[in-house]
């Protein structure tokens, strides 16, 4: 049986991260945190999604996710990408 071994991309970005957040801040709380945002809003996201996923029938889900990301693109919310 032959082993590969593969750095993950994310792996990298993540240290990247932490390594930029401790040269700027210099705290290892803030690298701490910066390291583990990515992990810690996949799973509250899947979390989130996967349980409205199965209390949502198909028919609702496919006219409310269009809306919520048409809503997303919308300049000045609090969520959007205007200024």
């Amino acid at each position: 049986m032959q082993r590969k071994s593969a750095i993950q991309p994310g792996w990298i970005g993540g240290l990247a991260l932490g390594t930029a957040t401790y040269a700027a801040t210099g705290s290892p709380v803030l690298t701490a945190l910066s390291m583990s945002a990515g992990p810690l809003i996949t799973l509250l996201g899947s979390a989130t999604v996967l349980s409205l996923s199965d209390s949502m029938g198909p028919r609702r889900a496919t006219t409310v996710m269009p809306i919520a990301f048409a809503l997303q693109a919308l300049p000045h919310l609090a969520w959007g990408g205007g200024s």
